[in-house]
């Protein structure tokens, strides 16, 4: 699997203490909402999240998460956390689509706290719909570089809100500037993952450059295992066979010895 280039840290502000902060089992991880999404943003997202679990199942370092609650505290444009009235740091939440954590323990949460996890995620996508892509291309995508997430990326499979369709941005000096998409259609780098995203017949796909093949999701996961299992049996089914002709040559072979003895005996 290829190691991800990107190692930059994505510490929190400094946290006093005396805030008291509430850890995740304090902390609400539904809002009670249903998820409204059709299958042009449901589809990629999954394919993302469980392509990308997937990928980095070996890593016990890395988090994948999806569509669950990212709690932070609120930063000026310093990097200083935001005070209320009462000297209380201000408290936020979202829900990315999907974003992947170096660093921390690959576990099952209820929601992603980052003053109790250390850090902010490393890498952050945004699948476009009808409903959010104006505020994914402007108000998040400025929330997410205020926060020094390292690279931040839309996809827009529909090709309806931002062209082009996959695009990367990686945080230079406190400023998100574009990464620039690889020759032959081949996509757009991730520094961070060590992959590559493109748009491709409207889907989402996820390319490994060490391997050479696009990542599974988890349709695509057990689909392989089927063709693998597939290529087992049939190739059990051959063993079986030559087993059998192997036996059948031994028998004839020790057949024509036979006779051949009692020939000898004769003359």
């Amino acid at each position: 699997m290829a190691e991800p280039a990107y190692r930059e840290s994505t510490s929190i502000p400094r946290i006093d203490p005396a805030w008291n902060l509430p850890t995740e089992a304090d902390l609400p991880f539904d809002d009670g909402q249903p998820l409204p999404d059709g299958d042009f943003q449901r589809d990629p997202v999954s394919y993302a999240l469980y392509g990308l679990r997937e990928h980095f199942a070996a890593r016990t370092d890395v988090a994948v998460q999806g569509d669950m609650f990212l709690h932070y505290l609120e930063v000026d444009d310093k990097g200083e956390v935001v005070l209320d009235g009462e000297g209380r740091p201000v408290r936020r939440m979202l829900a990315p689509d999907v974003y992947v954590i170096f660093g921390a323990p690959n576990r099952k949460r209820n929601s992603y706290v980052t003053w109790d996890e250390g850090k902010f995620p490393d890498f952050v996508l945004e699948v476009l719909s009808w409903s959010t892509w104006r505020h994914d291309i402007s108000a998040k995508k400025a929330l997410y570089q205020r926060l020094g997430v390292p690279e931040f990326w839309l996809a827009d499979p529909l090709r309806a809100f931002v062209d082009p369709p996959m695009q990367g941005y990686r945080l230079v000096a406190g400023v998100y500037t574009p990464i620039d998409p690889l020759p032959g259609n081949r996509g757009v780098p991730s520094e961070a993952l060590g992959l590559e995203l493109r748009i491709e017949d409207g889907l989402l796909r996820i390319h490994d450059p060490q391997t050479g093949r696009d990542i599974h999701d988890i349709h695509g996961a057990a689909e392989a295992l089927r063709q693998a299992e597939a290529a087992r049996r049939q190739a059990e089914a051959a063993r079986r066979q030559a087993e059998v002709a192997r036996q059948a040559a031994e028998r004839r072979a020790t057949a024509a010895e036979r006779r051949l003895a009692e020939l000898r005996r004769k003359q």
